[in-house]
């Protein structure tokens, strides 16, 4: 971990990255390893695998922070335009926060995709006018 470490905050992500997927080669539960990816994925810009390896990192961990992870798999899955992904990354890190109930979560979540994802995705972008229609 430590060579991984010092490759990370010497930028040099790419050897960082080796280092740490050797790591969670070893030992796949390991949330420190699967952290320490994440956040080398994402200093890449590797939004998708980055997200994926911050979903991990939260499957292994029940703590405090496991709902702030959840968290920012989302935002990594919403980079890498994983919106379905996104969403679900959302419902974990809210139910694990424990604030709400499952049925709270669910009925907000089809709320959002009713009044604002399908509006947003039923309708042409502002770039769809400009490629079509300016000459």
């Amino acid at each position: 971990m430590q060579m991984g470490d010092i490759h990370y905050y010497g930028k040099n992500y790419g050897e960082a990255e080796k280092v740490y997927q050797g790591l969670v080669k070893e030992d796949a539960k390991d949330p420190d390893a699967w952290r320490s990816l994440a956040l080398t994925l994402r200093a890449q810009d590797k939004h998708q695998p980055a997200a994926e390896a911050f979903a991990h990192q939260a499957e292994n961990t029940k703590d405090e922070m496991t709902g702030y992870t959840w968290y920012t798999a989302a935002i990594e899955y919403a980079k890498a335009g994983q919106k379905e992904d996104s969403i679900r990354a959302l419902e974990k890190a809210t139910a694990s926060a424990g604030h709400f109930t499952p049925d709270v979560i669910q009925s907000w979540i089809e709320h959002k995709r009713k009044n604002e994802v399908d509006a947003v995705r039923l309708r042409p972008h502002p770039y769809e006018f400009c490629l079509y229609f300016d000459a």
